[in-house]
């Protein structure tokens, strides 16, 4: 786990910025959580976003989340 902090980088911090206030935007339209993780994601992918350790854990680690509390 030490590793995996390390890692962290400020394109990382700066990707999670970007999308906090894009799913806060996305709150105020009343658009449900999935979607507004999907538009985020896809516009990453789209802006050429290459994923790090850091956020590929950190999406994981969100999809499990997500899917526990729909349970």
């Amino acid at each position: 786990m030490d590793a995996l902090f390390i890692a962290i980088g400020y394109r990382d911090a700066l990707w999670l910025t970007m999308a906090f206030v894009a799913g806060f935007a996305f709150q105020l339209i009343a658009l449900p959580p999935l979607t507004r993780f999907l538009v985020a994601g896809f516009t990453l992918n789209f802006l050429g976003t290459k994923p790090t350790l850091f956020l590929s854990e950190l999406a994981d680690m969100g999809v499990t989340l997500f899917c526990i509390t729909q349970t």
